[in-house]
């Protein structure tokens, strides 16, 4: 049986009570010039905003089959300045004075000069690079809690199987179903999209946003929904290719002790679970139901001439993804 775990941890920086520009003094160590740097840099926005460590810890059987550990901090170097650069040994070691702003930034706009003062082409360059290496380990940590969706993301529970037969005299079975989100995974990602989020306000000033309510029957009713908003398309995108190439299947499985004999896919009725097309206002949206659940049922017609029915012992009932049927 596989298991997994997902764990955050949240590791904030020690004495830093103000956001104000002042710069921090960091120790970068690498083979080279730019790995020292990156060094210096990965440190001081760690020091200056925290960092989140994630744990995804997965076993099959006595096997561990995943075992990785992510960390992220949503900041980026603002400004920099290179104290001293040294060697000690074979490594490189440099000393930086840095600004770090937060990455959450209620615009797209990383900095602006004013009339025809000249630009510092490194500072910049360092600003986005720095930006979008916070923002690839936002994906890979979304990524990361939707690794084993829809698989760990619900909860199925076989309620009672009816048994007739179709106008052909084939077995037929009518499997009932109860469905819901398991509610650790609506938390992870919850977790996940405030830590990567831009802006966790409600006002809709950005291009696009995730919401999760609380309740899939007040639509934006206040205190309903939690709201993420993200100030380009790249995080709902990732979040709608995830949705549409694991798209969720009801797996009915025919088993003869551990054996199985025979199963058939099925699809849910998805858009009660979330809406990854929505239009919130301004704003492009994906929307996920927290608390839905379905009573369902599906109907598995069983070839007559293959002897299943007369030797399962047990109708087992999964959630799994499209391409796994």
């Amino acid at each position: 049986m596989l298991k997994s775990c997902l764990v955050a941890t949240t590791l904030f920086s020690v004495g830093v009570v103000s956001y104000a520009q002042t710069p921090i003094r960091m120790v970068g160590i690498g083979a080279t010039f730019e790995q020292a740097k990156n060094d210096a840099f990965r440190k001081a926005i760690e020091f200056k905003l925290g960092t989140v460590i994630v744990s995804n810890f997965e076993t099959s059987g006595n096997d561990v089959i995943r075992n990785e550990i992510l960390s992220y901090s949503s900041g980026y170097v603002d400004n920099f300045e290179i104290v001293s650069q040294t060697y000690v040994g074979n490594k490189i070691q440099v000393v930086v004075d840095v600004n770090v702003s937060t990455s959450k930034i209620a615009n797209r706009i990383l900095s602006n000069s004013q009339g025809n003062k000249p630009i510092n082409g490194m500072v910049l360059n360092e600003q986005f690079n720095t930006f979008m290496d916070t923002k690839q380990k936002g994906d890979k940590l979304l990524e990361t809690t939707m690794a084993k969706y829809p698989e760990y993301s619900f909860d199925i529970k076989h309620v009672k199987t009816d048994f007739s037969y179709d106008y052909m005299r084939n077995p037929l079975l009518q499997v009932h179903y109860n469905l819901k989100y398991n509610q650790n995974w609506i938390t992870a990602l919850n977790e996940t999209l405030q830590f990567i989020g831009d802006s966790n306000s409600r006002r809709r000033t950005t291009e696009t946003a995730v919401l999760v309510y609380d309740n899939p029957n007040a639509i934006l009713e206040h205190n309903r929904f939690k709201n993420y908003n993200f100030n380009d398309y790249a995080t709902v995108t990732l979040l709608r290719d995830i949705l549409s190439d694991n798209e969720p299947r009801v797996k009915v499985s025919f088993l003869e002790g551990s054996k199985s004999l025979y199963s058939s896919c099925h699809k849910i009725s998805s858009h009660s679970f979330y809406n990854d097309n929505a239009r919130i206002k301004t704003q492009d949206a994906v929307v996920f139901f927290g608390p839905a659940q379905v009573n369902d049922s599906v109907q598995v017609a069983l070839p007559k001439n293959q002897n299943i029915l007369n030797r399962t012992t047990e109708l087992k009932v999964d959630i799994v993804r499209k391409n796994s049927c």
